[in-house]
């Protein structure tokens, strides 16, 4: 019978009289003994079920629980719960942090092994929960090892209540599993009192084995105090993937991870494995997307990994690359900020490239756009001779002291006939742009382009600033792509045209990408001349025939030129005007569209307009 501890007694099997769910009670700071949490941990792990350990230690403030030697692991699902402790109370705040944490375990006394604040071990432990602690100066403060179904949230790790960076020797949070699968273990959640703060620690968070998978983290500050404003960076980075699969981290609540200060200390390191998600992530910044938070080397290092997804990540101010993808195969990366934030008006850059890339099948951009922006080097670098298919499409990118896309050697690559070179992304070849031409509003781009023959290439149509570090520009603003194949010599000429038509100050450039999704370096610039015609002109010319009865014919004349116009016909003008498109029976000279009307001698009247959508 168990005496040391307040205890409940939830159920009572009574064939054998087995005791489950049972809650103990922490009454004192006792290394060992009734009340202790050494003994409620003894306990837990002997009665089968799945207990709660709460606490009620008496006296004010926080009171520090600080054993002389490691305390034993857990076996036996437990949920630990420091809010319990009357005066604790979970954070309420949705960018900051007001919890109240007045249980501390601190392990400074330990000096005879590496001790975990709280391990739990085996999948006996599955299903097991820790809220409400602050843990400093043990050698690892939780441990997950071959257990399941773990969540870890509302906790100060490394991170001590006075706000100093106090630490542990090695990972704040340590999940592994290489015998049995350690699935659904969550670090954090979506509501604010669900916030891990996780700092001062060599790593942040660290994942390991082959059995680890399917793992959320979420809604934490890595690397940050517990307003998420002052850096208390882990060492040598903040969340770091060895050899597991399909982890995310952020998803529908961002987590913050920063400062991480150590040689090559990174905000997110991915090494063997894959199928991870990096979402909605703030990494080098704080909340508001503007606090210079970087950490001293890579926002993301991802290398020997395969089909990961890094989307919608505000990924600045680091002291390396924005993204470095390093042997990396099939990573999808989307809608996010590298280097600036959502207004693109601070400068935030990463001190060397928005994005370098060693591997290949990778693709920046495409169904949605990222922007990159301020870095200190090129905007996208693809480095190794060897990495190709990396495609990059539909980005703004500009502003960066580097080139906007630069394909190993470094600096602009020449145009070779036939684009029979090789190397990063095959050296593919660029568009060469002749004229860029605002006619009646919209935007006319001509030009050649020569690669290899009788193959279908996708040209992809930027308008940048004139201005450009290098000067030599870059893609600020997408306009659109058209595709082209090319004769059997290599050859194929284009005439783009694009609704919108952008300010006659930038400049417009051009890249190329294959079927295999090699993408060029960005063209060279071309300026930007008008017509001065806002609108194309529509001439009505009545032809032969007339009266009694004889059919006569009306034919409607525009330019050519006018692409994104529809010609629209109505039979009335009395409102409601019902206005219909003319679909069939126009006719393109090169020069002039017409359309011919043949009334059949009957006295009817009809109207016509050009229209742009």
């Amino acid at each position: 019978m168990k005496t040391a501890f307040s205890l409940l007694l939830a159920g009572i099997a009574l064939a054998g009289f087995t005791v489950s769910a049972a809650i103990f009670t922490i009454t004192n700071v006792n290394d060992n003994g009734p009340g202790s949490l050494r003994q409620a941990i003894l306990d837990a792990n002997a009665n089968p079920g799945a207990d709660t350990i709460n606490f009620s230690i008496a006296g004010s403030g926080v009171q520090t629980i600080a054993p002389t030697n490691a305390l034993p692991d857990i076996t036996d699902s437990v949920s630990i719960s420091g809010y319990s402790q009357p005066g604790s109370s979970q954070n309420q705040t949705p960018a900051s942090a007001n919890a109240v944490i007045l249980i501390r375990l601190d392990g400074y006394k330990i000096t005879s092994s590496l001790p975990t604040a709280l391990s739990f071990s085996g999948v006996g432990a599955s299903g097991s929960s820790v809220s409400g602690l602050c843990i400093v100066r043990f050698a690892y403060g939780i441990k997950m090892s071959e257990a399941s179904n773990v969540k870890i949230a509302g906790n100060w790790i490394g991170i001590d209540v006075d706000g100093v960076a106090r630490g542990t020797t090695f990972e704040g949070v340590s999940v592994s599993s290489f015998f049995n699968s350690a699935n659904n273990i969550v670090i954090g959640g979506t509501g604010p009192g669900e916030r891990n703060v996780i700092s001062g620690n060599r790593y942040g968070l660290y994942f390991s084995g082959p059995k680890t998978a399917n793992c959320l983290v979420q809604g934490n500050y890595i690397g940050t105090d517990q307003s998420g404003l002052l850096p208390r960076g882990n060492l040598f980075g903040g969340v770091h993937l060895f050899n597991v699969t399909n982890i995310t981290i952020g998803g529908s609540a961002p987590n913050l991870i920063c400062a991480a200060t150590g040689a090559g200390g990174t905000g997110i390191t991915v090494q063997s494995g894959g199928g991870h998600s990096i979402i909605g992530n703030f990494i080098g910044t704080g909340m508001s997307g503007l606090y210079d938070l970087g950490n001293i080397s890579d926002g993301i290092f991802i290398t020997s990994s395969q089909s990961n997804r890094i989307w919608s990540n505000e990924i600045v101010n680091n002291r390396g690359n924005g993204i470095n993808l390093a042997a990396s195969f099939g990573t999808d990366v989307e809608f996010n900020l590298i280097g600036t934030d959502a207004s693109g008006a601070w400068p935030l850059g990463n001190a060397l490239a928005g994005i370098t890339i060693s591997g290949s099948t990778n693709r920046i951009g495409g169904l949605g756009s990222n922007r990159i922006q301020f870095n200190g080097g090129a905007g996208v670098e693809v480095t190794s001779v060897s990495a190709v298919q990396n495609e990059i499409a539909g980005n703004s990118i500009y502003d960066n002291g580097g080139l906007g896309i630069d394909l190993y050697p470094a600096g602009i690559n020449t145009n070779d006939v036939l684009d029979a070179d090789t190397g990063a992304n095959g050296l593919q070849n660029y568009p060469v742009l002749t004229n860029a031409s605002i006619v009646f509003s919209a935007l006319s781009v001509q030009g050649g382009f020569n690669s290899k023959a009788g193959a279908t290439y996708r040209l992809e149509f930027f308008a940048t600033s004139a201005w450009d570090a290098t000067y030599i520009p870059e893609g600020q603003i997408f306009l659109g792509s058209t595709n082209v194949t090319t004769d059997g010599s290599g050859n194929a000429s284009f005439n783009a045209a694009f609704a919108t038509a952008p300010a006659t100050n930038l400049l417009i450039t051009a890249t190329a990408t294959d079927v295999n999704g090699n993408t060029s370096e960005f063209s060279a610039g071309i300026g930007i001349s008008t017509n001065g015609i806002a609108s194309p002109s529509l001439s009505v010319a009545k032809g032969g025939g007339g009266g009694g009865g004889t059919a006569t014919t009306t034919t409607v004349v525009w330019p050519s030129a006018a692409t994104f116009f529809t010609l629209e016909k109505t039979d009335s003008l009395n409102p409601p005007v019902q206005w219909q498109a003319v679909t069939s029976g126009i006719a393109d000279a090169g020069g002039l569209k017409t359309f011919t009307l043949t009334n059949g001698g009957v006295n009817t009247h009809q109207f016509f307009r050009l229209k742009k959508p």
